[in-house]
């Protein structure tokens, strides 16, 4: 095998290797975080992603879409942004900004919300929405995912390591045969 082979390969058992402990950090944080609090989310850079469990902003946002939240301080009438509401996460379109209030509306509800929100209960603005992966983002935060990542990892670094120590081996019998020659 050529060394460019071998650097490549290298690479990619390296990729490999951060993606899955990526996804192994994210899974901790994530059971843990819901074991305390039912609503945590986790932010990333001002974003985060929420699964989207009422049908308030249909068909805009449909039930099981992920929408992608940012923080946002420009919030303008049309927007659709998150926000708390008796410790409930919301998302709704602002309708009207008054002075520095909003009342905002679900696309599929007929009448405007009957309380005001202030911006210090915006969570963020919707950025981006990924239909239908509900399915796919309750896996990735399941305990059972994080448990076979984690013993995904475990068996590759026992595995590398296991491979370091015979390459290790490999070069001193090498080593030792030359020297033995001289």
């Amino acid at each position: 095998m050529t060394n460019s082979k071998r650097i490549i390969r290298r690479i990619l058992k390296n990729i490999l290797k951060a993606i899955i402990l990526l996804l192994v950090i994210y899974n901790i944080v994530y059971v843990i975080g819901k074991e305390y609090n039912e609503e945590f989310n986790i932010k990333l850079f001002g974003i985060q992603s929420v699964i989207i469990t009422e049908r308030a902003m249909e068909p805009e946002l449909k039930k099981n879409d992920i929408a992608i939240i940012k923080n946002s301080k420009e919030i303008k009438e049309g927007d659709i942004v998150a926000f708390y509401k008796d410790n409930t996460l919301k998302i709704r379109r602002i309708y009207r900004v008054n002075n520095i209030d909003y009342i905002t509306k679900g696309d599929n509800y007929l009448y405007v919300d009957a309380d005001e929100i202030s911006k210090e209960q915006i969570e963020g603005k919707v950025i981006n929405k990924i239909r239908y992966m509900r399915i796919f983002l309750k896996i990735l935060q399941s305990k059972g995912l994080m448990i076979f990542n984690t013993i995904i990892l475990v068996i590759i670094f026992l595995l590398n390591r296991r491979v370091n120590i015979k390459r290790s081996k490999r070069k001193n019998k090498k080593v030792n045969y030359q020297n033995n020659l001289k």
